[in-house]
């Protein structure tokens, strides 16, 4: 049985967020950071549910996308199986390792599948946004549909199928994140500068307003008091 580097991540992903450790609360800040970027980014700065981040296994390393029919390779690594299959084909050998891999060498992760089937049962109120437009895709059906183009309706995605196209999608992948990470941060500083800024007036200004009507208020005249 092959080992299964999805399953082993995800066991090791629920230990970091567990408990009260320093490291379980600074990858819970983490992932923090990277829902509300992921907020920013999708322009829903006010967010009515709290959803956590989905592991980076559910995850195609070749379509960076949520797999629909998982298998897992000799080394542990799992697939979108009509993908890993295209890439075989063209390749003969692993997108990650570039260890020689053949059809006969995947089966599939169903450890993996049972997990994605609990994130697509959800309730409507818990289910991942990304989960519910997961749901809502069809993969291609067959290996010939990646290379005829017939995906059972729609437009077909293109995904990387050499290891220069691999890396470079890997590269505008990262630039992507790191133009998301700098739009956060500017988001916060701007934030951070605006109440900065705000908080003086926010505290002076009623003070001021307090004072005014104090001002204004008629005295007592002693002198006519004592008349």
């Amino acid at each position: 049985m092959y080992s299964n580097r999805a399953l082993k991540a995800v066991i090791d992903d629920t230990h970091a967020v567990s408990g009260k450790s320093i490291r379980a609360n600074m990858v819970r800040m983490e992932r923090s950071l990277r829902k509300a970027l992921s907020e920013v980014w999708e322009k829903s700065l006010l967010p009515s549910t709290e959803h956590r981040p989905l592991p980076d296994v559910y995850y195609c390393p070749i379509t960076f996308s949520l797999i629909h029919e998982p298998v897992i390779d000799p080394e542990g690594n799992t697939y979108e199986k009509n993908v890993i299959l295209k890439w075989i084909a063209e390749n003969g050998d692993s997108p990650l390792t570039r260890t020689a891999l053949s059809d006969d060498d995947l089966f599939p992760n169903h450890a993996i599948r049972d997990l994605l089937d609990i994130e697509k049962n959800r309730d409507e109120a818990s289910i991942h946004p990304s989960i519910r437009k997961f749901k809502e895709e069809k993969p291609p059906s067959t290996r010939d549909d990646l290379e005829t183009g017939d995906g059972g309706g729609g437009e077909t995605p293109h995904f990387p199928m050499n290891h220069e196209e691999l890396d470079e999608s890997e590269r505008r992948r990262r630039q992507l994140q790191i133009q998301r990470c700098t739009l956060i941060a500017c988001f916060f500083t701007a934030v951070f500068v605006l109440s900065v800024l705000l908080y003086p007036a926010l505290v002076i200004l009623p003070l001021l307003i307090f004072l005014s009507l104090k001002g204004c208020t008629p005295q007592n005249n002693r002198g006519n008091n004592s008349l």
